[in-house]
């Protein structure tokens, strides 16, 4: 129900935070 560009930024700075290892 959010905005694309909200879940976007939000997995984004989630990245950024807690990066996975790829």
């Amino acid at each position: 129900m959010f905005p694309h560009l909200f879940h976007s930024r939000f997995l984004f700075l989630y990245l950024i935070h807690f990066p996975l290892p790829l």
